[in-house]
């Protein structure tokens, strides 16, 4: 039988590598998906962790990150882009391959810099790299709030790998934060998609007050 501490490292891992997957996704659907997978993985890493140290309160922030990010979030996100006859069809400012050849650099240089100071955990880090690679190298405002959240579950991660665990307050804060902020970016997508017929940021860029 499989230890906890053994699930947890599976589920840690898991975590990374879809999230990692999230940059080669060309679809939306298959972008939403693998981000589903890596939230999945985050509530385990959240649930073995509170069965380690036995913090029955971090159970409650295991149903919230499943009812938000795994189930609400997806959903939200799907409706906005079907309703306004989203193209399914990702852009991208760098090729897959040239992304992922940054990315590993980074990473090199984030396993690197824990060597140097293991109070940096390499997995919440490169989740946060992560993230804002997405921001950036991806035009579509969907692919954004992707990289969005998964930035946010590198800091849920950082919380649960470094400090042992997040105060119940603080978690339900980061959540509620999160869950308000897709919403209004998914509304204002679904206004721009409407408006100037394209989610394509880099058409926005001619806009001035």
């Amino acid at each position: 039988m499989m230890s906890l501490t053994l699930w947890s490292n599976l589920f840690t891992a898991g975590l990374l590598m879809f999230s990692l997957i999230l940059i080669s996704k060309h679809r939306l659907p298959a972008l939403i998906r693998h981000f589903v997978f890596a939230s999945l993985c985050l509530a385990g890493l959240i649930l073995t962790n509170s069965l380690i140290h036995g913090d029955e309160h971090e159970m409650y922030v295991v149903i919230g990150t499943i009812i938000i990010k795994v189930i609400a979030i997806p959903i939200i996100m799907t409706n906005s882009a079907r309703r306004v006859h989203a193209s399914m069809q990702l852009k991208f400012y760098l090729k897959p391959t040239a992304t992922y050849f940054i990315l590993a650099i980074m990473l090199m240089g984030i396993a690197y810099m824990t060597q140097l100071f293991p109070v940096i955990p390499f997995v919440s880090s490169s989740l946060i790299i992560i993230g804002f690679i997405l921001m950036i190298i991806r035009k579509d405002l969907y692919s954004q709030i992707i990289g969005f959240m998964t930035i946010e579950n590198g800091i849920a991660t950082f919380g649960i790998l470094s400090m042992i665990g997040i105060p119940l307050t603080i978690e339900a804060g980061i959540l509620l934060t999160l869950t308000t902020g897709v919403i209004i970016m998914a509304i204002l997508s679904r206004q721009i998609q409407e408006e100037y017929a394209t989610g394509d940021t880099s058409s926005l860029t001619e806009l001035t007050e």
